[in-house]
């Protein structure tokens, strides 16, 4: 490290960070824990969480200068860059109760057309075809895929996974496909039919080997890949067998059709702000300062709202209600709160450590959330829950359960609420 970078990460480690942005880092480490491939102490975990935030700055935009610049007085879209456009207070009124994610257990259930139980059978026959997968299961062993008949099917990982910290494989939107990032190489494999297909990672993403890989899918053939929240991201397309690194990052991200990527990252900028981009990096990009927002993270969109957890460093009940943390829902239009859903957080189990994420929009009105209730066992041994959230009514649904170390990805499209 020479004297400039270290003068940089200095000054980075005395510039003021909120606590709620330690929850991308937290996730990660979160992860590993379950993934039961190390043992990780608390007192590391926490290090590591300090090192990342101070160290390893995501940039919200595509562009960066040596100091700080006057923004527009509005959003601009079509360059990416820092804009001083910032979501209007959360109003009260669209407050829900308040609600404990310890009693998602007992909700009422819902059929959406997932198993209630989405713990893999140990004798399910490997993968031949079938149509379309709803879910796809990691329990370190293999991968396991289920249809929307609850027929489930094995497949076995084509090579070790790219880092150990880290769930490695995704559906597709569709379902169609199962992405699996491999030590050497992206994978893909057709669930309706076919074998393994590898595409070789470019030289500057091996260049960033040890760090997890984040795989936020925008299609049936094509997704985005980032690396160790740096500022560098890759547009893959699976059909033309291609890999296009463009200069953004991927801290936390999600894809909304007709929208682009919606992705969050502490900036790089005197001020430690975060900013929240809507668009086509490099093409078409809306950039919104979001610190008043506090810390989002678990991010789920469609093309007119976003769904994601919030953490404003506050989690007891003496605090307002829109000074709690919690669920929220936000119009991508304006970022004006649609709803929210604030619950106890005690030590940040759901904000900080990544325990509450939104996973998809059923409707336009019903997001898919994942919780790992607080006391429930654990990363390892704990259960985790998928549960809908009705952002018009408050109404919560449970969906299925899960063993808290197993990977889970779910497709986005083709299913809604059945009954």
């Amino acid at each position: 490290m020479n004297t400039e970078q270290l003068g940089e990460v200095l000054a980075r480690a005395a510039a003021p960070v909120p606590r709620p942005d330690f929850a991308r880092t937290a996730l990660e480490q979160a992860t590993a824990v379950r993934r039961k491939r190390a043992a990780v102490t608390a007192t590391v975990a926490a290090a590591a969480m300090v090192v990342a935030v101070t160290v390893g700055v995501s940039l919200g935009g595509g562009t960066t200068t040596d100091g700080p610049v006057a923004p527009p007085s509005s959003i601009t879209s079509g360059v990416p860059g820092f804009f001083d456009a910032t979501p209007p207070p959360i109003d009260e009124s669209v407050v829900q109760p308040r609600w404990d994610p310890r009693e998602v257990g007992s909700l009422p259930t819902v059929d959406i057309g997932l198993p209630a139980s989405l713990a893999p059978p140990a004798d399910a026959e490997p993968l031949v075809a079938m149509e379309a997968a709803v879910a796809l299961v990691d329990d370190q062993e293999r991968l396991f895929v289920v249809d929307a008949s609850g027929t489930w099917a094995s497949l076995s990982y084509p090579e070790p996974p790219v880092a150990q910290y880290m769930d490695p494989a995704v559906l597709t939107l569709d379902g169609s496909r199962v992405l699996y990032a491999g030590r050497t190489a992206l994978w893909s494999r057709d669930v309706r039919g076919g074998e393994w297909e590898s595409l070789a990672y470019p030289d500057r993403f091996t260049e960033l080997a040890g760090y997890g890989v984040q795989l936020v899918p925008d299609g049936p053939d094509s997704l985005w890949m980032g690396r160790g929240m740096r500022d560098r991201t890759w547009y893959v397309d699976l059909a033309a067998g291609s890999i296009v690194e463009r200069d953004v990052a991927l801290e936390t991200a999600t894809w909304a059709a007709g929208r682009g990527l919606v992705r969050i990252g502490l900036t790089a900028r005197p001020d430690q702000n975060r900013y929240l981009t809507v668009g086509t990096p490099g093409v078409d990009e809306q950039v919104w300062r979001t610190y008043g927002l506090g810390a989002l993270t678990g991010l789920a969109a469609d093309g007119e709202s976003l769904a994601a957890s919030r953490g404003v460093g506050g989690w007891s009940g003496n605090r307002g209600p829109t000074e709690q943390n919690g669920l929220i829902a936000l119009r991508l239009s304006d970022l004006s709160a649609r709803a929210y859903l604030p619950f106890p957080d005690p030590n940040y189990w759901y904000t900080d450590a990544g325990t509450m994420a939104a996973l998809s929009w059923l409707d336009p009105d019903t997001v898919l959330v994942s919780v790992l209730p607080q006391d429930s066992g654990g990363y390892v041994t704990g259960t985790r829950y998928l549960f809908t959230w009705s952002v018009e009514t408050g109404d919560l649904r449970l969906v299925a359960e899960f063993p808290a170390g197993f990977g889970l990805s779910v497709a986005r499209e083709g299913r809604g609420q059945t009954s």
